[in-house]
């Protein structure tokens, strides 16, 4: 039909008219009639070459088209005195049905680049953990990458736990209690907690804000009062008795 129409068409074709002419060959490629398979035989030189693909580890393998697109196939070669530029393009294909796993793999890792723990990704996608590493697994060796050690990221993360331990939660109130002056037994006692959870506390606020932790003995030169109110008040029991 192009070429028919290119024979009638009497004046110079324009742009828009070259551009409606390969929308209607696109039109009639995807109809799937004879017409669409006459027109692709002759766009590819009615050669079409598949192999298959076989990856190492992989236990499915897929097919792989690869044919020549000839551009000149499309002008009108009528004239023989103007012989056409021979253009062509090689066109690779890989026949792969659609693994159900791509579309999960990517919010996965979405989640995953946010430093969720992978218990939490899996509360968000209501799905079980084990399938969440499934689906990392799936979105790093799709790409060939390396997936990175569980242990090792965990590490790395600011909060390494799904519910904060209760020295990240009372890290605030702590701190606030630090820059009133008190001590850390005082501190201890209003929190209802032991002494090592007050320190953790305070560690993990500097930290949690990349700032450096205040050194426990540099803080306790700056107190004024080193000795909790209810240590004197015995001392002075012990003294009246």
């Amino acid at each position: 039909k192009l070429k028919k129409s290119l024979e009638t068409h009497s004046s110079i074709p324009t742009e828009e008219w070259v551009r409606e002419q390969l929308q209607q060959l696109g039109d009639c490629l995807q109809s799937g009639t004879p017409a669409a398979a006459y027109a692709l035989r002759n766009l590819v030189g009615g050669k079409i070459v598949v192999t298959e693909i076989k990856k190492d580890g992989y236990e499915r393998h897929y097919l792989q088209g690869q044919f020549v697109v000839q551009a000149y196939s499309l002008i009108d070669t009528s004239n023989e005195d103007n012989e056409p530029e021979v253009l062509t393009r090689e066109i690779v294909i890989d026949f792969v049905d659609p693994n159900p796993y791509d579309s999960e793999s990517e919010q996965a890792k979405a989640l995953y680049d946010q430093e969720l723990l992978n218990v939490e990704i899996a509360e968000r996608l209501k799905c079980s953990k084990s399938k969440i590493t499934k689906l990392l697994r799936h979105w790093y060796n799709s790409r060939g990458l390396e997936m990175p050690d569980g242990r090792s990221r965990r590490s790395q993360l600011t909060c390494k736990h799904q519910y904060p331990p209760m020295y990240q939660r009372i890290s605030d109130e702590v701190k606030q209690l630090y820059d009133k002056k008190l001590l850390i037994s005082e501190i201890a006692e209003k929190m209802k907690c032991d002494r090592n959870t007050i320190t953790d506390a305070n560690r993990f606020w500097y930290e949690s804000r990349g700032l450096e932790v205040v050194d426990g003995r540099t803080r306790r030169k700056s107190l004024e009062r080193k000795v909790s109110s209810k240590s004197t008040d015995k001392d002075n029991e012990s003294s009246v008795a």
